[in-house]
């Protein structure tokens, strides 16, 4: 009678573990896909970080074209400021030697 109870219990946990490995083969299957998609996943995070890291490159030499394109278009307007400052000098200068020219018009009563 003990061996037959023996023999049940083994046939119990050999069944048991049978099934238990059976329906654990998805389980591994599902790690073994998680695990891929992990790493393709990674893998687009270090393409994309390298990308990003391009493309501030870039924009850093852009930037620097458009600061020394920014000092020149300063010294530019510096000139323009002293040409505008000399061409309103000049009509006030106009002005005031056209009034001093016109003499008054007679007033008409």
């Amino acid at each position: 009678m003990t061996a037959g109870i023996g023999v049940v219990v083994l046939l119990g946990v050999g069944t048991y573990t049978a099934i238990h490995y059976g329906l654990d083969l998805p389980k591994r299957e599902r790690g073994k896909k998680r695990e891929h998609l992990i790493q393709e996943v990674i893998n687009l995070h270090h393409k994309a970080i390298s990308a990003l890291a391009e493309d501030m490159g870039l924009l850093a030499i852009r930037l620097e074209e458009l600061a020394s394109k920014s000092d020149t278009n300063s010294i530019k307007l510096g000139s323009l400021k002293s040409e505008v400052g000399l061409l309103r000098s000049a009509l006030e200068n106009l002005k005031e030697r056209e009034s001093a020219i016109c003499l008054p018009k007679p007033m008409e009563n």
